[in-house]
């Protein structure tokens, strides 16, 4: 149970700069970055399934 709190919370955290870096992104109409910051997004998910397998 321990892990999963801990793990969410991490989770939650990342949620929450992801969203700080979104919402500054659009609010500056930088549209090409936000695409850059998805594709971030989805190479780190990436990268941490593949640690947590190694």
């Amino acid at each position: 149970m321990n892990q999963f709190i801990i793990a969410f919370r991490e989770c939650l955290e990342a949620a929450l700069i992801v969203g700080i870096v979104y919402t500054f992104l659009s609010k500056s109409n930088l549209h090409q970055q936000i695409k850059r910051m998805w594709y971030a997004v989805a190479a780190a998910v990436i990268a941490s399934v593949g640690v947590a397998f190694y």
